[in-house]
Formats: structure tokens, sequence, C-alpha cells
């Protein structure tokens, strides 16, 4: 198991959220996150572990998030401009989910 750690500019450990970790699962280009609450907004150091986590793993695992589709949103567009899905441009499925970019 590796874990990154939080920094603030002064140079500090951040006492009040706890650092992220990354557990590595097979096929070895996938790992879970743990340390992070998806339902609020992510501090800009937390970001730059993501992203820089992504470059480790392509494919991240965030289990446990309670999150709902604008809380889906919010993380998303941290990383870029949203799209459509294919599936989110069906018929019927706006009844489904509040976006259909979720």
């Amino acid at each position: 198991m590796s874990s990154s750690k939080c920094e603030h500019q002064d140079g500090e450990l951040s006492k009040l959220e706890p650092l992220l970790t990354l557990t590595p699962r097979p096929p070895g280009f996938v790992a879970e996150v743990n340390g992070i609450d998806l339902r609020h907004p992510l501090a800009p150091e937390k970001l730059a572990e993501i992203t820089s986590a992504v470059d480790m793993y392509p494919v991240l695992v965030f289990s446990g998030q309670k999150i709902d589709d604008p809380q889906q949103l919010s993380f998303g567009q941290n990383f870029g401009p949203l799209e459509v899905s294919l599936t989110g441009a069906l018929p019927g499925y706006a009844t489904h989910r509040v976006d259909p970019r979720v």
C-alpha cells in the first residue's frame, strides 16, 4: 500500500483531513482511493494528489462514497468540461438521473 502526503503552503501536514491512500488492485492499473469525502469540494492539494494518482493508476476506485448527482458533477468538473454520455442521450434516461452528464 502506498500513501501520499497532503502538505499545505506552510509545509505542515494537514491535521484536519486524512491523507489520501492508494491501494493497488489487480490487474495493476487500478487503485482504490481512501482518505477523501467526495461530498465536499476538493482542496487544491487533494485535487493535485488525485491528478498525480491518475498518472500511476489510470483507473481510480472511490469506494463507499455516498454522493448525489450534483456532487458527482462537481467532482467531475475538477478535471475539465463534462460531456453527455451515450447512455445519457437515450430517450427516457432523464427520468433516472438529474443530468445526462452523470
